[in-house]
Order: C-alpha cells, then structure tokens, then sequence
C-alpha cells in the first residue's frame, strides 16, 4: 500500500493511501502549538537520530519542521522568536540526517531552510555555521578546494561566536588535509587552538 503526504506552508495538508482499492484523504490543518512540548519532541527526536537509521529519522524530522513552519504562520513576538530558533535548530538536524543518508543535496537544502529561521530571529551565529556544515558536505564528497573556501569565509568573521570560528578552522584543517597541503593544515590546527 503507499501512502502519500503533501504538506503546505500554512500548515494544511493532506495524507492519502490507497485500501482496497479506494483511495481515503484525511485532510488536516496546523494549530497552535506548545513551544515546550515542540522542544521536547526535537529533544526525543535527536536522541532517537543517535540511535537510529537516519532513514527512519528523515521523515519524522521533516515532519516536526512543518509542523513548526505552520505554527510560525500564526505566531507573533516573542513566541515567534522561540519558535524561529526551534525550527532552526529541528531544520539543521534534519540536514545531519539527509547528510547521513549520503544526500548531500537534501542535506544543503535543510541547511538552507536553517538559515532561513535562523536569519529571521537574527542568529548570524547560525546562519554562519551553516558554511561550517556546507564544508562538511563538500568534504565528504572529496572537494577539498571548496571545504577550505567554505570553512576560511567563517574563520575570517570576527563578529560571531568563538566555538564557529573554531568548528571553521577545524573544518579549514581537515580540507587541507585533504588536498595534501601539510603546512597549511597544520597551521589551521594552531588557529583553532588559539579560540
């Protein structure tokens, strides 16, 4: 049987399956939701992504996104902030897991939806680390001339967070490592010392 989920960006959707040989759609839409309880399901998710198959993560994480895009829909002030910084941190997640599938695609496109929420509350700390995760990616795929771009744009930027600049330069390292340049590995190692 499959079974078929559309979600839009105000919070209504559709989920639709096919049973003997009738099709069924359960129409549904967003709420209102408890900041504390969505940080709690982010909480469980995450633990259950240490656990787990990335691809049984991927859904549930996509899902916990939507549902917090559709909350934000009607959320204002300082709950809208909250709930900005959640869905930041549930979008940068999903990412990890999309990474951990080996859809680097998939994991730059969360990536990018993190910076979205991350902008919109004005966390340039985030938004910034967000090159730190893109080098990552490129990393993987064995592109060390953009993992060191990537990874040097936020080791350059003085006006965020020591540990990002940190998490660059560490990033900066393994990238030129990668392309064979010692020196300079070794001298991006030294820099993330010094934060």
């Amino acid at each position: 049987m499959e079974w078929t989920i559309r979600l839009a960006a105000d919070g209504n959707g559709e989920f639709g399956a096919v049973m003997s040989g009738r099709p069924i759609l359960l129409r549904f839409a967003a709420v209102s939701g408890d900041l504390e309880a969505q940080s709690a399901l982010l909480d469980a998710t995450i633990r259950l992504g240490r656990v787990a198959s990335p691809a049984t993560v991927v859904p549930i994480a996509i899902a916990q996104v939507h549902a917090l895009r559709a909350v934000l829909a009607r959320s204002r002030g300082r709950s809208r902030k909250a709930l900005l910084a959640l869905a930041a941190r549930a979008a940068e997640f999903t990412g990890w897991m999309a990474q951990e599938t080996g859809d680097a695609a998939a994991a730059n496109w969360w990536t990018d939806r993190a910076v979205e929420f991350a902008v919109e509350y004005g966390d340039r700390d985030l938004a910034e680390y967000a090159n730190v995760r893109r080098a990552l990616v490129t990393l993987y795929d064995g592109r060390a001339k953009q993992t060191v771009e990537l990874a040097e744009r936020v080791r350059a930027m003085h006006a965020i967070s020591p540990r990002v600049r940190w998490l660059a330069a560490l990033r900066a390292a393994q990238g030129h490592a990668l392309a064979g340049e010692a020196t300079l590995c070794a001298s991006a190692i030294e820099h993330a010392h010094t934060l």
